[in-house]
């Protein structure tokens, strides 16, 4: 009898946990291509193509995105629309766009120790170009660690850092702090891919 109470208990358990799982978004960073619509792309906006306006507009109707705000935007905060995900990852994210033109870029920042460059590379496939490098535009908490500076297809780019210090080397275990959608151009003129290796091929400055 105290066996079957068990069995039932631990089965309620389990389509608990799985109802609360399924609340959630599966997918890493909650990238969205829109079916046709092709990268550079996050949940319908283009840089290149959608206008401010419109992605305000597609902002607004997205269950998951709060705390939208419209900015003044200037040379050093460039970022017109910003807003939080209510994801799991949590992440923010920014439009920047000129007067009269379409976006120029979207910039999403991820919470440290969430996402894998393994994840990035599932999602956007192969890169073309990558540098190993120091930055300190995240802060001082990332002042030891080095980061992998990846170029995809059409104009995405993530930064992702080594979680051990002072580890000059390319690894899929990397965490991801940011992703870039650009108006898709020439590659950056850094390493060309060859796979995950040390410093002495993929070492530049940023």
């Amino acid at each position: 009898m105290i066996s079957l109470i068990v069995l039932i208990t631990l089965a309620a358990l389990i389509v608990a946990v799985r109802a609360l799982g399924d609340q959630f978004p599966h997918e890493p960073f909650y990238l969205d291509t829109g079916g046709s619509c092709l990268q550079p792309c996050w949940y319908g906006i283009q840089p290149g193509r959608t206008k401010i306006e419109d992605a305000r507009r597609s902002l607004e109707t997205n269950p998951l995105v709060f705390d939208l705000k419209r900015n003044d935007p200037d040379p050093v905060f460039r970022c017109e629309l910003e807003w939080k995900m209510q994801t799991i990852p949590f992440y923010t994210g920014c439009i920047s766009a000129l007067p009269d033109s379409p976006i120029s870029d979207i910039f999403l920042r991820l919470g440290d120790d969430q996402v894998r460059l393994a994840d990035a590379f599932a999602l956007f496939g192969q890169p073309i170009t990558l540098i190993l490098c120091r930055s300190y535009q995240f802060g001082l908490n990332h002042r030891q660690q080095v980061f992998a500076l990846v170029y995809f297809q059409n104009g995405v780019q993530v930064w992702a850092y080594n979680p051990k210090p002072m580890v000059w080397r390319a690894e899929p275990l990397m965490y991801v702090k940011s992703v870039h959608y650009n108006v898709p151009g020439p590659p950056p003129a850094w390493k060309h891919w060859r796979g995950f290796l040390g410093d002495n091929y993929y070492h530049m400055e940023c």
